[in-house]
């Protein structure tokens, strides 16, 4: 997960794509000065990968939008349903 304050230049956020297989979101309040970014990634390597040689170049892109250094944390799913939703979408 990353937070960030954004710029009032927020509005012209990049779009950013990977290569790499995640599921990346970006939240933010309208009119607000804050975003978190998350992205799911299907293997701990594949996210190590892209922090080490991607991400570098995403803040470089996000340095326009955002104030200060982007605070990354990383977490692991205890618990998800996930499951249930792509079993009904299938059904």
């Amino acid at each position: 997960m990353i937070a960030s304050h954004l710029t009032p230049l927020a509005a012209a956020l990049p779009t950013l794509s990977t290569a790499h297989p995640c599921l990346c979101l970006l939240l933010t309040i309208p009119g607000g000065t804050e975003a978190v970014g998350i992205s799911f990634w299907d293997q701990k390597e594949n996210a190590e990968a892209y922090h080490r040689e991607i991400y570098p170049e995403v803040q470089k892109l996000l340095a326009k939008v955002i104030e200060g250094t982007p605070q990354v944390q990383t977490y692991e799913v205890s618990r998800s349903t996930i499951h249930k939703v792509t079993a009904r979408a299938t059904a």
